[in-house]
């Protein structure tokens, strides 16, 4: 089994993350918009970023 992965959000105004794939957890772009955090991780490099969503502070989501 491995062990779980922390991801740091970089701003508490965050609501999606965008990552590179594969082992590389680095976060690429961030913001609230699905279309504004895609553009900045593509102008970052990664054309095929994963979306993550944030849950608000005090709220769980289930995926």
């Amino acid at each position: 089994m491995t062990e779980a992965m922390v991801i740091q959000v970089p701003s508490k105004r965050s609501r999606i993350l965008a990552i590179k794939p594969g082992k590389d957890r680095m976060v690429v772009a961030h913001g609230n918009s699905r279309s504004a955090v895609l553009a900045k991780a593509r102008k970052a490099g990664v054309q095929d970023p994963i979306l993550m969503y944030v849950p608000k502070c005090g709220k769980r989501y289930i995926y």
